[in-house]
């Protein structure tokens, strides 16, 4: 699947990833740069290839470290 373009986006995306119910589990995260606002939470791994708007720079693969999204929003 592939996300539409996207501009002044940053994805992350980790195995663990700490959402609402505390529990780490795969997932990829989209950020909004400009706003800092998180704008889109996917289950599973995305691959790269699913952002291809995306820069190099802005694309974050965490692998097993965690990412807690919203922490301090």
């Amino acid at each position: 699947m592939q996300y539409p373009r996207m501009t002044n986006k940053r994805v992350f995306t980790s195995r663990h990833v700490v959402l609402g119910d505390g529990q780490p589990r795969p997932a990829t995260v989209i950020a909004d740069v400009t706003t800092g606002k998180i704008v889109d939470i996917l289950d599973g791994v995305s691959p790269r290839s699913s952002f291809s708007e995306v820069g190099d720079a802005d694309w974050i693969d965490a692998g097993d470290k965690y990412i807690l999204p919203g922490l301090v929003e």
